[in-house]
């Protein structure tokens, strides 16, 4: 069809539904834009929609590629009051899709810890990193 416009879709609100409406929308031709209904930045917010087993199968099956879903965890890391790494659960990229990370209460040397009150931190790559508390009860 020489001279026609392409249609033009807004879609408003970035969840799961919104995004997939885009993309599912862009795939059929149309041009569109996704606005999130927030009034601030959402830059370094954190992880943002966990890709389940059952959600990464349903793209898939609409052709849809998932290898980038997510965000790239760069490490986990146990550190105890004084700041020092106890233990380094998760180092390197991790694939797309839902993981878990749990501590044992050892160090990286296998050693049981003491009770106390520790610190997980999780960073992703290119945002930062969080940290919260955890009390380890012997």
């Amino acid at each position: 069809m020489a001279g026609s416009k392409k249609r033009r879709a807004v879609v408003i609100g970035g969840s799961m539904s919104g995004l997939l409406s885009g993309l599912l929308l862009r795939r059929a031709g149309w041009d569109v834009d996704i606005y999130e209904r927030v009034d601030s930045e959402l830059s370094g917010r954190g992880a943002g929609i966990v890709a389940q087993a059952e959600l990464i199968e349903r793209l898939r099956g609409l052709g849809l590629k998932t290898d980038a879903l997510g965000v790239q965890i760069a490490t986990r890391k146990i550190f105890d009051a004084q700041g020092r790494v106890v233990r380094v659960l998760t180092q390197g990229q991790l694939t797309a899709g839902r993981h878990e990370a749990f501590w044992d209460g050892r160090d990286d040397d296998g050693r049981g810890m003491a009770s106390g009150v520790y610190l997980a931190e999780v960073t992703v790559a290119g945002v930062g990193s969080d940290r919260t508390k955890l009390i380890l009860v012997r």
